[in-house]
């Protein structure tokens, strides 16, 4: 791009037109990678990014940036004479579990975790190969909710590791489908902060609904997929199984909702429980009906650490 500055762009996924883009500074090569965390940094709602620039002023650099402003967030630059720092990037989740999604970023021989709430390094992995870190990539691989981490080395192999063994831990799977509301926006639930553990608090996200509105979002039991066309919801289906509980939201200004945080009980006969969630969005053109649905959540409560 223009005098080594870099460019990236965040584009429709619909239709590919253009939403936001950011240019960096001569020399800087912004957009060496550039990755969606998958998470809100900022808590404003709304999921946000990090792009790297590595050779950037000789010590590479790694920055968030805001998915619903594009403002400039938090940075980490590499160590002096790093041209690596930021060679690769990807989501990892909360690895530490302060309740911020984090980042794995590669270098020139190493792997680190970057914070998201703080911008530090959280974890590092070193190897004795230069090539070590080419590619990164975060995974949950063996069902006990904190991230692992897979590392490639160029025309070499690739390294996995464990974050740790954790018993009885906590989860949260997205199921089922969503229904198009106005404009053909996906209403979608999600887990934000902290896994659900004994003791500790869970809060459930909103994306993609009408504006300015309200919603619904329904605690239960159980999964269930029963259609809701007959009703005039066209695509929609009722998630939960048996309904226990609902908590009433107003949607933003730019379709998203917070629900929490609500407290998990200390009560150990509650670690293992699956409780199940969806959102019921007030949208008079989504359907004849006036109502979408999100997705469904399926929440597993885990041990205490």
């Amino acid at each position: 791009y223009l005098s080594n500055q870099g460019r990236w762009e965040l584009r429709s996924g619909r239709d590919g037109s253009l939403y936001k883009s950011w240019n960096g500074s001569p020399g800087e090569q912004r957009g060496g990678a550039v990755c969606g965390v998958q998470g809100d940094v900022d808590g404003d709602g709304v999921f946000d990014f990090v792009s790297t620039s590595p050779p950037y002023n000789g010590n590479g650099l790694v920055q968030f940036w805001s998915g619903r402003t594009g403002q400039f967030i938090r940075s980490l630059w590499g160590p002096n004479g790093d041209l690596r720092w930021g060679r690769s990037v990807a989501p990892i989740g909360d690895y530490d579990g302060d309740g911020i999604v984090d980042v794995l970023v590669g270098a020139k021989g190493y792997v680190a975790v970057m914070s998201g709430r703080t911008g530090s390094i959280r974890h590092r992995i070193d190897s004795s190969n230069p090539d070590f870190g080419a590619m990164v990539a975060g995974l949950e691989s063996n069902g006990d909710t904190r991230g692992d981490i897979l590392v490639s080395e160029n025309n070499v192999c690739f390294w996995k590791y464990d974050r740790d063994v954790v018993a009885n831990p906590p989860g949260w799977t997205n199921y089922g489908r969503t229904c198009p509301g106005t404009n053909g926006n996906l209403p979608r639930i999600g887990m934000t902060g902290p896994m659900p553990r004994q003791s500790g608090t869970i809060r459930v996200s909103l994306s993609g609904a009408r504006a300015n509105s309200a919603a619904i979002l329904k605690l239960g039991i159980g999964r269930s997929n029963l259609a809701l066309d007959a009703l005039g919801m066209s695509g929609c289906s009722s998630l939960v199984e048996i309904g226990i509980v609902n908590f009433v939201l107003p949607t933003s200004s730019t379709g998203s909702a917070n629900f929490g945080p609500m407290s998990i009980s200390t009560d150990p006969k509650f670690i293992g429980a699956k409780w199940t969630w969806q959102w019921i969005v007030l949208d008079q053109g989504g359907n004849s009906f006036g109502l979408t649905v999100s997705d469904g959540g399926e929440m597993t409560i885990g041990a205490k650490l």
